[in-house]
């Protein structure tokens, strides 16, 4: 990858496809000739085939490749790479964006407009301080007093094809291309006579052989640039494949790689269709999809809570058979009859029968379906969901109209598969998208196990019982938290009655806390907190908020022994926490940050001499003439003028490497000198000073590095932590280790109690399969004590090709001899590349751990086994499991 390709990629956080896709769009910038003047199409094209063979033909009269991307990968910021990369690298300075429909169009605005959520130009410094002009077909005959202003490097035409066809109907002219008094010209006209003019359009399936394409084609761009999710038109019956495809990346690999959500489709246990009424299965689909969605509902919750991240709110989308229909099913959905009227004033119809103030206020409820403050969980639609509505928070499809399989596949699931963190969480709830379609069970299966299905799907069936049973969810605090959740305590009590604590303990109480963190962060293990350590967290503990409390103290708090209680939220907080030290990469001594040498990039530093002739006009007679100037020279030279500009920039490391940036802007000037008149250097610069300044800084932070002095070392920065709660859902009420699991319910959905070597008081935890519950009583019997971690209680990485994540472990284990970090895998799944790569992770991070800890005779050392879900029997014993 080239080092400019390698940038772009790196500051966008492209995805692999999408880096696939900008590696495809260098290789044909740097070996064809589409940017020299009028190249030979024929010529262009045999090149490309070579090295692309599914490219058959351009289908147009100028280079136009087709990127297929599957939906939820990423087609808007590959579009704002590209548009990178031939802006910074080849100086191309005019793009035109096609949009199918108004929604596409205002989200396109909306994503290449700087300060929205979606800006698809975050971190690409050429753009920081000049981002690229927007033009639009709103605003176009507005703009183009601009055009000629030289502070603009980079204009974006985006443009809505619907709306082009509609102003061509009766053969007249778009009006885009009607004169214009302010350029002497048509806008169409004027971005004709552009040098190199780049087309992209989006969602190019569905306007392919418009009236309005074809008129954009006479633009003549240099090169077309096509992204879709579906490289294929329907003619009638057929099928016809585009035959200018570079890249094919299709919905199957994108959920074989983790970019999508993984569709599922559900039915009843049991279940047989053809004796129920039209109403009763409907009722039952809309009954079980619900269920579902409360299910989704408070898993997202247990993992906003677990995590931090911020907090998903699903919504379901019931597909009906026609506006009568979904009337009748916003009536019954909002009524008591439907769970008690649960979701009344939580359901809107989205369809033609809309119509004025109603229709904008339920389109503003859409758009905003997203929010954790929109009370819609329900939408009803006629159609699916259309292209251009990018929701990530869609989770239950339930559809009520007559389809076949492959049409319910296609068309239902496109729109429900981005993933609302960007990636997969790999917790199953949160990464799936659910189908409710009990009569078209067996059919979508087989479909989408045929060879020319466009996915695979999971298969779930539920059970009457789990419908029945209402989701719960539940808390088990972390180790702090359980210490300060105390309310009572048998220290200072009156005949025995414990007594509760009093402000004046609980701030001694939560000053110990404190004082354990901080012991943490000296490197110290939680084992060594005793003796003299521990004296001194309670001492200290005791004497700082005395003098707070002393003076509105009741007598009855003075009788308080606050050494005893600090002593037992000491003893406490300790027992709660386990020896997992946090490591990280450190400079040793002083560090210096530096600049590698590098040569000039001289795109966008080009300008073109300063006229010494002005243009007068009269206004009262409109006569023009020119009339001569001349100025003088400013006194500060070049080279100041850009020196001081770069040493007060915060992000340039001026101190240090005065002399590297004074022969760096030396190269700038004298590359200005190659095409700039002497004297008209330095006017040019302040003329252009903040164009020029942004274009030198991209470059210096592209090739800014830290040295440090004595080099880097690993170093414990936290030597043991908390045990850190973890929220679950679950449905019944919570089993023992040794109570069988319900017939026909998962054991993922049950939660389990009375646990004795947990490592946190009255935990509640849950289960991904049997052979995990199995290894718990495994660990109830012969560990000292044991927890499944939460997902930032190692701080451990992992990443693949395609992915990257933080791993979350199974079980931490403690033993008389050691400390253990155990997965849980079927045999199947051992050399899976992320079970691969997290058992590589883990035990690194074990190597590195125990290499850094200062008396290994006095700390139980750390070790990862990985355990074949099928080797494990209550027979079994854990030593015989991790060591196998």
């Amino acid at each position: 990858m080239r080092a400019e390709v390698q940038q772009i990629s790196n500051r966008m956080s492209l995805r692999q496809p999408q880096r696939d896709g900008l590696e495809i769009l260098d290789w044909v910038m740097e070996n064809t000739p589409i940017l020299d003047g009028t190249p030979d199409l024929e010529t262009i094209l045999q090149i490309i085939q070579e090295e692309f063979p599914s490219l058959q033909d351009f289908e147009r009269e100028f280079p136009s490749l087709c990127f297929a991307l599957a939906t939820g990968v990423g087609k808007t910021r590959l579009m704002g790479a590209f548009i990178t990369y031939l802006h910074t690298v080849h100086g191309v300075s005019d793009f035109f964006v096609l949009a199918p429909n108004l929604t596409i169009y205002n989200k396109l605005i909306a994503d290449f407009t700087p300060n929205t959520p979606k800006y698809v130009f975050k971190g690409i410094s050429a753009f920081a301080n000049n981002p690229p002009a927007i033009v639009t077909g709103d605003n176009y005959e507005t703009y183009a007093s601009h055009l000629f202003d030289q502070l603009i490097t980079c204009r974006i035409n985006i443009f809505n094809v619907s709306k082009i066809n509609s102003e061509i109907r009766g053969g007249n002219e778009p009006k885009f291309r009607r004169f214009q008094e302010v350029l002497g010209e048509s806008y169409f006209a004027w971005l004709r006579s552009r040098p190199n003019l780049v087309l992209l359009m989006d969602e190019s399936h569905r306007y392919r052989a418009d009236a309005g394409v074809r008129a954009i084609n006479e633009l003549e761009p240099v090169l077309g640039l096509e992204l879709t999710a579906t490289p294929h038109v329907t003619r009638g019956q057929k099928t016809v494949a585009f035959r200018n495809v570079v890249q094919d990346y299709s919905l199957r690999k994108a959920m074989n790689d983790g970019f999508v959500k993984i569709p599922a489709v559900v039915t009843r246990e049991n279940l047989q269709p053809r004796q129920m009424t039209t109403e009763a299965m409907e009722r039952m689909k809309l009954t079980d999809g619900i269920w579902f969605h409360e299910q989704t509902k408070a898993e997202l919750e247990a993992y906003a809570a677990n995590t931090g991240q911020r907090l998903v709110k699903p919504f379901v989308l019931v597909v009906a058979r026609d506006t009568t229909h979904a009337a009748d099913l916003l009536c019954y959905l909002q009524s008591e009859e439907f769970r008690d009227g649960d979701y009344a004033g939580k359901v809107i119809q989205v369809d033609s029968s809309r119509s004025g103030v109603e229709k904008d206020e339920t389109i503003q409820q859409l758009l905003q379906i997203e929010s954790v403050t929109n009370p819609i969980e329900i939408v009803i639609h006629v159609d699916m969901l259309k292209e251009g509505w990018d929701v990530n928070n869609l989770y239950t499809i339930i559809p009520l109209r007559a389809a076949n399989a492959r049409t319910l596949i296609e068309q239902t699931i496109g729109r429900g598969l981005r993933l609302p963190y960007g990636k997969r969480t790999g917790v199953t709830s949160v990464d799936r998208l659910s189908i409710v379609a009990h009569d078209r069970f067996q059919e979508i299966v087989d479909e989408a196990n045929s060879g020319s299905s466009i996915i695979q799907m999971q298969q779930i069936v539920i059970s009457e019982d789990e419908v029945r049973n209402p989701t719960r969810k539940v808390t088990t605090e972390g180790g702090y938290a359980a210490v300060l959740g105390q309310t009572t305590t048998m220290l200072g009590s009156t005949d025995g009655v414990p007594q509760p604590y009093s402000p004046r303990a609980q701030s001694v109480r939560q000053r110990v806390i404190e004082n354990v963190q901080a012991a943490s962060r000296t490197g110290l293990s939680a084992g060594s907190l005793y003796g003299d350590v521990l004296e001194d967290i309670v001492t200290r503990a005791v004497a700082e908020p005395s003098a707070e409390y002393d003076a509105q103290a009741t007598q009855s708090s003075f009788d308080e022994d606050l050494a005893a209680i600090a002593k037992e939220a000491a003893e406490q907080a300790i027992g709660y926490s386990f020896d997992i030290p946090r490591i990280a990469v450190v400079p040793v001594g002083h560090v210096a940050a530096s600049y590698m040498p590098f040569s000039l990039d001289t795109t966008g530093l080009n300008f073109k001499p300063i006229s010494e002739m002005m243009i007068v006009q009269q206004l009262h007679d409109g006569r023009q003439f020119r009339l001569a100037f001349g100025t003088e020279n400013p006194d500060r030279d070049p080279i100041t003028l850009l020196l001081s500009g770069l040493q007060t920039a915060d992000e340039v490391a001026y101190a240090g490497n005065e002399a590297f940036l004074a022969h760096f802007v030396e190269s700038v000037v004298d590359h200005l000198g190659t095409h700039l008149p002497a004297d008209q250097i330095s006017e040019v610069i302040l003329m252009n000073h903040q164009v020029i300044l942004a274009n030198l800084r991209r470059q210096l932070a592209d090739h800014f590095v830290e040295n440090a002095e004595g080099g880097f070392e690993t170093r414990i920065i936290e030597g043991f932590q908390e045990i850190k709660g973890v929220t679950y859902t679950y449905v019944g009420n919570p089993l023992t280790l040794s109570e069988p699991v319900p017939h026909g319910v998962s054991i993922r959905n049950v939660a389990f109690s009375s646990l004795e070597r947990y490592a946190l008081p009255n935990a509640v935890v849950k289960f991904d399969s049997e052979p995990e519950r199995k290894l718990a009583r495994i660990l109830e019997r012969e560990s000292i004590r044991w927890f499944r971690p939460a997902l930032d209680q190692f701080d451990i990485r992992w990443s693949t090709r395609n992915d990257s994540g933080q791993y979350q472990p199974d079980f931490c284990v403690e033993t008389d001899t050691e400390l253990l970090i155990l997965e849980v895998k079927a045999t199947n799944q051992l050399e899976d590349d992320v079970v691969v790569a997290k058992r590589h992770a883990a035990e690194t991070w074990c190597d590195s751990v125990n290499r850094l800890v200062m008396d290994p005779a006095g700390l139980k050392r750390w070790r990862y086994a990985l355990i074949p879900a099928e080797s494990i029997g209550d027979q079994m014993s854990l030593g015989y499991l991790t060591n196998g």
